[in-house]
């Protein structure tokens, strides 16, 4: 949502500052070189106040009318801090992920919460199911949250018909294989080594598979050893972090999301948007966004023979899966706009600030 939000909202509207306390990341980095300023490093570590004082410096130099946080656990506790010190009109945040399975995290997470998110003016959730969660561990009021969904930009899922062939040989994939992909970070949120293990299943009986992983993150060295351990490493293969995802999706065959936790995942509306058909597990949000059996399959969570059996049959009902890509598109495009998400920011924002003033 920050990524869109950030290349798209009017800046004829609003003067937008972007700050990041630590390095940039891959999002900052994509909007620096599309010309967007974006001021990061202000923290070397969570313990350094004198790049909290640099943060300080430049709100107030800025003179913020609305603090948008992106909700993670320093980066709300700093922002609320510094925005209440400075008497920032209004202080919003935007919740994107469901709970963190790390006890130490988790605990840190809630503590935080429960000083910060009741003294918020608004808190964006991005799925009915996060907006639920919150309301029932926080005791929040429901006018507190506002419900606003990811989207996908449509212009990014063209036909890719003429890149195919190319890519299929650069990244060791005859035209025979079947492709089955995911994208994601590759933690454990995200279930790889249960992606994995049907991956074992389906090449059993479907000897000529491919599987994509598209994706990096600190559990990748534990799932290469994984697919040693399965006997499928030549059947896998991970890509790492890619600027080309729309190209990449349209090789898959089947789109699966593994997830033990989510909340309202952008994958799923990529594989939409690439008409690919779905096979995902029902946590989270993703039964907000897919209709099973129509736009896609929802098997549940940690079910490895589930997400094999779904895939094998989607690969063997060819009819079947172009149908649901086709009715996943139109489902993306009637109900999850860019546009549209959009103008539901620009106008969350607008209110706040009159409100607020």
């Amino acid at each position: 949502m920050v990524y869109e939000l950030l290349r798209h909202i009017n800046y004829d509207k609003f003067q937008i500052k972007i700050c990041c306390l630590y390095g940039p990341g891959s999002i900052g980095e994509m909007l620096m070189a599309e010309g967007i300023d974006v001021s990061h490093s202000f923290m070397r570590n969570k313990y350094d106040l004198i790049g909290i004082y640099r943060f300080l410096s430049l709100l107030k130099k800025s003179r913020v009318d609305l603090l948008y946080i992106n909700h993670g656990v320093l980066d709300l506790f700093w922002g609320f801090i510094c925005g209440k010190m400075l008497k920032v009109p209004s202080i919003v945040s935007v919740v994107h992920t469901m709970v963190n399975p790390c006890p130490w995290v988790r605990f840190k997470s809630r503590l935080i919460n429960k000083l910060i998110m009741h003294r918020l003016d608004k808190i964006v959730v991005v799925s009915k199911a996060r907006m639920d969660s919150l309301i029932k561990e926080y005791n929040l009021m429901p006018e507190k949250l506002i419900l606003i969904r990811n989207s996908v930009d449509m212009n990014r899922f063209t036909d890719f018909k003429e890149y195919k062939n190319g890519l299929r040989q650069e990244i060791g994939i005859s035209e025979d294989e079947k492709v089955i992909g995911m994208v994601g970070r590759l933690v454990y949120e995200k279930a790889y080594d249960i992606f994995l293990t049907s991956a074992h299943k389906i090449s059993k009986l479907i000897p000529n598979s491919k599987f994509l992983i598209i994706g990096d993150g600190r559990e990748r060295p534990a799932l290469e050893a994984l697919t040693l351990r399965l006997g499928i490493k030549k059947q896998v293969i991970f890509l790492g972090e890619r600027q080309d995802i729309p190209q990449l999706i349209s090789l898959f065959d089947v789109a699966v999301l593994s997830s033990r936790i989510e909340s309202f995942p952008v994958a799923l509306l990529e594989y939409m948007a690439a008409s690919r058909p779905i096979i995902a597990t029902n946590v989270g949000g993703n039964t907000e966004i897919i209709l099973n059996g129509e736009t896609g399959c929802i098997v549940p969570p940690e079910d490895a023979e589930a997400i094999a059996k779904a895939v094998i049959e989607l690969l063997n009902n060819r009819k079947k899966a172009e149908e649901m890509g086709k009715a996943a598109k139109k489902i993306v495009e009637d109900r999850f706009s860019l546009k549209d998400m959009i103008d539901k920011m620009e106008k969350f924002f607008l209110d706040c600030v009159e409100k607020n003033h």
